[in-house]
This record gives C-alpha cells, structure tokens and sequence, in this order.
C-alpha cells in the first residue's frame, strides 16, 4: 500500500486548513485480455451420400432350344437295287454257287449248273433260261429286268470283247442291271482278270457303271 503524505498545514488569517495530497496510485497495467481466438470451426463435411447402386436386372438367359438336328434321310433303295444287290450277294457266295470242272466242259454246261443253284437258292425270283428278247438270246434273266452272261474264261480280249457286245446289246433294255459270271479255269488270279475287264469296261458310257457287275470264279 502507498502511504499518503501529510503537508503541513498552512495557516490563512488563522485558518489552518490541511490539505492531504494523494500520491498517486500507480496504475496497474491494465491488460486487456486477448481476443479469444476463435477456434476455427470446421463445418463438417457433407456426408458424401454413397452411391446407391441400384441391382442390375437380372438378364434373363436367353433359353436357346436345340436346333432340330436334320438327320438326312437314306436315299430310297428300290426294289431292282434290292434285287440286283441280292443276286450279285448270292453269286459270290462260292458255298451256295461253285462249279466243278472236267474235262470237254463247255460253256454251256456251266450255264446249266448256274441256273439250277439259282432256282434252288433263290426261288422267290424268277429265272428265265436263254431268254429270247427282241435284241438277243440273254444267258439267264431275273425277273425279268436283271440279266447275267456267263463266259468261259480264254484270254482277256475274247472275254471282254463277247462281254462289252452283250452289255451293249441288253442295256438298257430289257436289262436294267447285268452281271458278267467268268470262270475261270486257269492260274491266272481272280481279282487280277476281274480288275483288267473292269478296266476295259470303265472307258465306256454304256452301261453305267452302276448297272453291272463282275464276277470271277476259279474252277
């Protein structure tokens, strides 16, 4: 605390009067108080709406049906196709058609022999011997619409040439479909006789080769 002096009084015409002087108060500092820093308010951010994805639509699957698979259908075999795949079937069977040779045979003899399997193994069909029609005499006819010329084996060119004039003279009427039957009484092989006439056979248009047929028989 300050202490505060006391002046003598001074008298005026006989008036004291005390005059007190107040030393002065030191003044404290005033500080004035720091302007509270506002703290910076950080708005917060806007919640980022997340994204709402939405399901995709379930894509039906595109139910294929099978395609129809074409199954092609088996060409019609007709009853002459039948006929004529039976007959060539049953004469290259040797057990059901074979011959026996001996000595001064002829052609026709085996002509004979050919004709007598036939009936016997394939009744249901008729067999017509040396049929007469309007172009020649046919060995054996079928049905009527198959014939078969049966040759002796004695060298390719009698062979083939007798065969070619036959097919040529028949074909297509009235054989639809021909067989050339060769025995073959030599040591020439089969299949080597059977492949030379075709041969021969094939530089031809008539008869189709569809049409005919060889086969060779050893005796």
């Amino acid at each position: 605390m300050d202490k505060t002096k006391t002046k003598k009084p001074t008298t005026k015409k006989g008036v004291t009067t005390k005059k007190t002087t107040h030393k002065k108060t030191a003044s404290k500092k005033v500080t004035t108080p720091k302007k509270a820093t506002s703290k910076k308010v950080t708005t917060p951010k806007k919640a980022t709406s997340k994204k709402v994805t939405t399901p995709k639509k379930a894509t039906s699957k595109k139910v294929t049906t099978p395609k129809k698979i074409k199954t092609e259908k088996a060409p019609k075999i007709s009853k002459l196709e039948k006929d004529f795949k039976a007959i060539v079937e049953f004469l290259k069977d040797d057990k059901k058609v074979s011959f026996i040779s001996y000595e001064k045979k002829k052609e026709r003899d085996y002509e004979h022999d050919l004709v007598q399997a036939l009936r016997l193994g394939l009744g249901r069909y008729k067999t017509g011997y040396q049929k007469i029609g309007a172009t020649g005499v046919i060995d054996i006819l079928i049905n009527n619409d198959i014939g078969i010329e049966l040759k002796l084996y004695k060298g390719n060119k009698q062979v083939f040439d007798s065969l070619y004039r036959q097919f040529t003279t028949y074909y297509p009427h009235p054989c639809k479909k021909l067989v050339g039957l060769i025995i073959n009484p030599t040591k020439r092989e089969n299949s080597v006789i059977r492949d030379e006439i075709l041969d021969q056979l094939s530089k031809y248009k008539i008869p189709k080769k569809k049409d005919y047929e060889i086969i060779v028989k050893k005796v």
